[in-house]
Parts: C-alpha cells; sequence; structure tokens
C-alpha cells in the first residue's frame, strides 16, 4: 500500500475511532489536521527505525527522498496552523512577539518599555502573559 494511502486509512480510522470526542464540530479541521500530523510522524519514525536496522541504508548513508517531501509538508501546516494561532492573539500580544521573537535585530526591554509607554518590569509581565496565551491557544489546538 502506498504510505499516503496508508496514512489516510490510519486517519479514517483515527476520526471513526474518537468521533465521539469531538465535541466542537467547528474545531474538526484542526482536530483531522493533528491526527495527520501525528499519523505521519509515526510513519516517519517507523520508516527511520527500518532504515537504522538496514545494514545496506546505513552503510551507504541513503536517505529517503518520500520522507524529506512528507517533512516539507508537516512543516508547512505546523506553520500555518502557528500563523492561525498567532492571529488570535490580541494585537499588543502579537507586536511584543513579533519584537522580541521575529524581528531580524531582538528588541530590548527598554526599548520595548518605550515603544508600549510601560516600564520594564510590565513588559516581562506582559511578555509572560502573551506567551502563556500562546501557548494555551496552541494547546487548546493540541499542538
Amino acid at each position: 500500500m502506498d504510505e499516503r494511502q496508508e496514512v489516510f486509512q490510519n486517519v479514517c480510522c483515527r476520526i471513526l475511532e474518537n468521533l465521539y470526542a469531538l465535541v466542537d464540530a467547528s474545531r474538526l479541521r484542526s482536530w483531522i489536521l493533528t491526527i495527520t500530523i501525528r499519523e505521519c510522524n509515526h510513519l516517519i519514525h517507523e520508516k527511520y527505525l527500518r532504515r537504522r536496522h538496514d545494514p545496506e541504508s546505513r552503510a551507504l548513508g541513503l536517505r529517503d527522498p518520500s520522507a524529506d517531501t512528507l517533512e516539507i509538508y508537516l512543516s508547512s501546516e505546523r506553520e500555518q496552523l502557528l500563523r492561525e494561532v498567532f492571529e488570535e492573539l490580541p494585537e499588543r500580544c502579537r507586536e511584543l512577539v513579533r519584537m522580541l521573537f521575529l524581528a531580524d535585530t531582538k528588541a530590548r526591554y527598554e526599548d520595548l518599555a518605550k515603544h508600549f509607554a510601560l516600564s520594564m518590569e510590565t513588559i516581562g509581565s506582559l511578555r509572560y502573559r502573551c506567551l502563556s496565551n500562546l501557548r494555551q491557544l496552541l494547546h487548546s489546538r493540541n499542538l
């Protein structure tokens, strides 16, 4: 069976097995994506273990290009989900997280305090609240 078909079949089985647990139908898309990502990760792990125990592959250092394609797909899906979750943050938190972690140069607390017209201590607690909020949003989507 082709790997894609195997993943699809496993995802469908997991959905049917656990459909009773879906409380909010609006979360169906992210739930299916989460199941798919887990199945793909499981497949990658199994392939890695098989290659690890295959003397020829180990000796030649060969890599399976289909795993790279799957990894690229999973990476893009995670990035998309992260962007969606990031947009759910309040504007001030989005701006703070961008300035702290996504800008080309990391902003100093002193500069952030001036930008947001807050004390440096308040920037620290705002950072903590924003990251906690982001963590909760990611957890709510099983990421």
